[in-house]
């Protein structure tokens, strides 16, 4: 006899004693039988533990996707809300001023509106050695370190704020604007 002959007598013999009351096992061929019937067993507790989980879990994304769609209003994807962007041009030419392209400036000292919210600024500077800071928003700091664009961006509430050139000398001699935010 094979060791598969031999396996599969074992599996019968033990397949026997399901329908029979336990008696107490001293052959070894009935010892196998028992832990075959045990793996079986636990083999069919765990396969039908697993298909309840299974059919649960699905009632319970069939039931809330169901009460989510009755009383949730879909209006649309979520759209992170974008920043104005304002350009601004700190000392052209070699002036000490600061100039809003494509925006009215008007006023003494020079004011620009602009809305509340996430703003932008793309500051082109024309002259290296500048730095630009806005009054009551900690943190703000333009400083280029040559010529070009450098672009910070703030959340401004309402109100009215200073951006001016924190160089000594430069806020006295007009490198100042107020952001009248509203």
């Amino acid at each position: 006899m094979t060791d598969t002959d031999e396996l599969d007598r074992i599996w019968r013999e033990g397949l026997g004693h399901l329908a029979a009351p336990t008696t107490p096992i001293s052959d070894p061929a009935s010892a196998v039988g028992a832990r075959m019937r045990r793996r079986h067993q636990s083999r069919v507790a765990v396969l039908a533990t697993a298909t309840v989980v299974l059919a649960a879990s699905i009632f319970g994304v069939v039931l809330t996707s169901r009460r989510s769609t009755e009383t949730v209003v879909h209006t649309g994807p979520v759209i992170f809300p974008r920043p104005l962007v304002v350009n601004v041009v700190d000392a052209a030419r070699g002036n000490l001023t600061i100039s809003f392209p494509g925006r009215k400036v008007s006023g003494s000292p020079p004011q620009v509106n602009l809305p509340a919210g996430l703003i932008q600024f793309d500051i082109a500077t024309l002259t290296a050695g500048h730095s630009l800071a806005i009054d009551g928003v900690p943190g703000f700091a333009a400083t280029p370190q040559t010529v070009g664009t450098v672009i910070r961006t703030v959340q401004l509430r309402p109100g009215v704020y200073a951006l001016h050139c924190v160089v000594p000398g430069h806020t006295e001699a007009g490198e100042e604007i107020l952001l009248d935010v509203g």
